[in-house]
């Protein structure tokens, strides 16, 4: 089947319009996998559970047994941990630690950094 420029062009549209709706209702993270340092784009609503995060992470990546999920505070450096928190929203998580930085510079939307770990974790496993 051939596209023609109209139908790549409404398509282009349509993800431009989806990219600039994002910050209203979702985040958007960068996931990075430390055993490699592979990491890639993750999308998320505000207002889902720290359980949800962490299940989505594991569907996003294939990956089973993620032992840990964190952020660095870009002041102390520090590792703050995710838990599974199936009461506490990924918005409530962010206000609370005030110290995500966005990973990119405007005009770029605002992109976060976390972290995965597999395997066993420092004692901080979910």
């Amino acid at each position: 089947m051939a596209f023609d420029n109209s139908t790549l062009d409404v398509f282009q549209n349509k993800m431009d319009y989806f990219i600039t709706k994002i910050p209203n209702s979702m985040y958007i993270f960068e996931i990075t996998k430390t055993s490699c340092g592979y990491s890639e784009f993750f999308i998320i609503y505000k207002d889902n559970t720290l359980s949800d995060l962490c299940k989505n992470i594991s569907l996003q990546f294939s990956c089973p047994n993620i032992r840990c999920i964190y952020m660095i505070d870009n002041k102390t450096m520090e590792k703050i941990y995710i838990s599974s928190n199936k009461d506490k929203t990924i918005r409530s998580f962010i206000v609370e630690y005030n110290c995500f930085t966005p990973v990119y510079e405007v005009p770029n939307p605002v992109v976060y950094k976390l972290y995965f770990e597999y395997g066993c974790c420092s004692g901080h496993c979910f």
